[in-house]
C-alpha cells in the first residue's frame, strides 16, 4: 500500500503514519484517508447507502443490468431485459454464479465497454445497454443514464415506460 505519510504525536512521542487507501472497517476508525493511485477515494472508503447485497437467482457477470423482485418475500436479482418488461433497478460490479448473492448498487458509475461520452443510454432487448431505446410494443423503454467515458456510464435507475 502506497500513500502519503503524515506526522502525529502518540503517547508524547512525534510517529510517522501512513495515509489510508482502502478500508479495514472498523479497525481503520480515525485514519487519514489517501488517493489510490488513480487519484480517487476507494469504494471501501464510501458510505454503502447505495447499494445492498442481495441473493441472486442467475448468474451475474460485472456491470450487468438487474431487475429486483420478490422471490417468496426474499427481495432477488436476476437480469433486466426490456422485451421481459423488467426494468433495470440496479447494477452489479461483480460476477457471480446463482445462486449465491451480490452487491446491487443502485445509482453511480457502471463500468462496461464501447461508451460514447455524452450519449444516453438504455436498457435493451436483452438487457444490454444501448444507446438505441427499445421500439417494440409491450417493451420497456428505460433511459439509464448518460456515457461520461469509453468504458462508464452515470447510472440512474429512470421510471422506464412500457411501448403501446
Amino acid at each position: 500500500m502506497t500513500g502519503n505519510t503524515y506526522i502525529t504525536s502518540v503517547a508524547g512521542q512525534l510517529t510517522e503514519i501512513r495515509a489510508s487507501q482502502t478500508s479495514a472497517g472498523a479497525g481503520s476508525a480515525g485514519d487519514i484517508v489517501a488517493l489510490n493511485s488513480l487519484g480517487l477515494i476507494d469504494d471501501t472508503m464510501l458510505p454503502t447507502v447505495d447499494n445492498v447485497t442481495l441473493v441472486t437467482s442467475v448468474n451475474l457477470a460485472a456491470g450487468d443490468l438487474v431487475n429486483i423482485y420478490s422471490n417468496t418475500g426474499t427481495p432477488t436479482a436476476q437480469h433486466a431485459d426490456a422485451s421481459l418488461a423488467l426494468r433495470a433497478n440496479g447494477y452489479v460490479k461483480t460476477a457471480s454464479t446463482s445462486p449465491a448473492t451480490n452487491v446491487v448498487y443502485f445509482d453511480g458509475i457502471l463500468t462496461t465497454t464501447g461508451i460514447t461520452p455524452g450519449t444516453e443510454y438504455y436498457l435493451g432487448n436483452s438487457g444490454q445497454v444501448t444507446s438505441t431505446p427499445p421500439s417494440t410494443a409491450g417493451y420497456l423503454s428505460q433511459d439509464i443514464g448518460v456515457g461520461l467515458s469509453t468504458t462508464t456510464i452515470n447510472f440512474i435507475a429512470n421510471s422506464p415506460i412500457t411501448l403501446a
